[in-house]
């Protein structure tokens, strides 16, 4: 029965595609699903068993995060507890592929420290892809809708403005009217309507 459950797991583990491990303080990964080549471009063989290996290839950003993530799971878990964590994994192309992980690390008897860690992890590039796409056109909506009002609010001044204007021009006209051009008042009316018009 036991070999029959352990089989059953494998298949399950082995066609899906998030990434299945194990870890273990002693050795690293001990066990890690053919998925990991799909998400990370790394073998199986290139990853078990090989000591420090995962943890090197976490983006340096997100790795205290992450340690932080197990460490605080560790402290509550009693072996069925699951934390979950996003990270960035660096692909064997060099380029950063965004991951989920869902944990559930178990402590060693008596000294509280991390025993193993097993888990389930999942690519989420696309979806943070889309996050980020999403974030930019807000970002991008936010700023049409400031210059949308800047422009109601420079409209509204000019309209405002341009009926002032209105008033003065047709005041200095009137005025002018009353005197002749060889009267100083008449050359001050024409400043204030030359200075309008400009305006």
């Amino acid at each position: 029965t036991l070999r029959e459950s352990e089989e059953r797991f494998r298949r399950i583990a082995e066609n899906s595609p998030d990434m299945f491990l194990r870890w273990t303080a002693g050795s690293g990964v001990e066990y890690i699903s053919p998925a990991v080549t799909a998400i990370t471009g790394y073998t199986p063989e290139e990853v078990v068993d090989n000591m420090g290996f995962f943890a090197s290839k976490i983006h340096p950003e997100d790795l205290p995060g992450f340690i932080s993530a197990l460490n605080g799971a560790a402290l509550f878990s009693d072996g069925n507890n699951t934390t979950q964590v996003e990270y960035r994994l660096m692909h064997k192309n060099g380029g950063w592929v965004w991951v989920e992980s869902r944990v559930i690390p178990t402590k060693e008897p008596g000294s509280g420290k991390i025993a193993f860690v097993e888990g389930i992890t999942r690519d989420i590039t696309e979806r943070k892809r889309a996050e980020e796409e999403r974030a930019a056109m807000q970002l991008q909506l936010i700023q049409a809708q400031k210059m949308e009002a800047m422009g109601a609010l420079a409209g509204g001044m000019a309209h405002d403005f341009n009926n002032i204007l209105t008033v003065i021009i047709g005041t200095a006209e009137i005025g002018l009217r009353k005197f002749t051009p060889e009267e100083p008042c008449y050359d001050r009316f024409k400043k204030i309507l030359k200075a309008s018009a400009r305006a």
